[in-house]
């Protein structure tokens, strides 16, 4: 069985992300599905850290320019984002047990020359997860395979190799199995259980790996 899994490219992503990545066979970054019209941003542009006592948003700005995929999203480095972001992770995170050891790594993420988020975001998780980059491919890679939402899910599997589709947790996993079988592929929820960080649970994995949980 080739089980494939499919996500968006998200901006230094929570341990759930890692762990999906860790259980696939292949890992389908969703950079041509249109980047969400929010005025808050998405988790393809911002992560929470623990920031001031508690979990905060740590964004990368992007330049908005109406309707866009994500791999066409540019970073606003008009703004020194990235100097301040690492000036926040230095000073909330200075005295994590692994922080001397940590943030050199972070220090290169925020600094990697790229001028897409997409490739900024691609970056940082081949850097983060070394062992399991070989897995990944972009859905821009895999040609226009067409359909929406289940469909299109269905198609990246067939694209990317797969006979079998690793879904998100939840309800919705349940509903659309069958989908899949019908379309004779597998299917398998991610069932992830976020382990005890002694932070609250969601945070970028920068978190864990500071605090030397993961």
């Amino acid at each position: 069985m080739t089980l494939v899994a499919c996500h968006q490219p998200n901006f230094l992503p929570w341990l759930g992300f890692f762990d999906k990545l860790a259980q696939c066979d292949r890992f389908v970054l969703l950079d041509d599905v249109q980047f969400p019209r929010t005025s808050r941003g998405t988790y393809t542009n911002r992560v929470q850290l623990m920031i001031g006592g508690g979990p905060a948003w740590l964004t990368a700005p992007v330049v908005r320019e109406g309707v866009q995929r994500i791999r066409e999203v540019r970073v606003d480095d008009r703004q020194p984002w990235r100097r301040k972001a690492l000036r926040t992770i230095e000073m909330e995170y200075a005295r994590a047990p692994l922080f001397s050891e940590t943030m050199p790594l972070v220090r290169e993420l925020l600094e990697h020359d790229a001028e897409l988020i997409a490739e900024l975001n691609e970056h940082a998780i081949r850097r983060l997860a070394p062992e399991h980059a070989h897995k990944l491919v972009r859905q821009s890679e895999l040609g226009d395979v067409g359909g929406a939402a289940t469909d299109l899910l269905i198609n990246l599997v067939r694209a990317a190799g797969g006979d079998a589709y690793l879904s998100g947790d939840g309800a919705d996993g349940y509903q659309e199995e069958p989908r899949y079988a019908a379309a004779g592929l597998g299917f398998r929820l991610h069932g992830f259980a976020h382990p005890d960080t002694g932070a609250p649970p969601g945070l970028s994995i920068v978190d864990g790996r500071m605090r030397g949980a993961v």
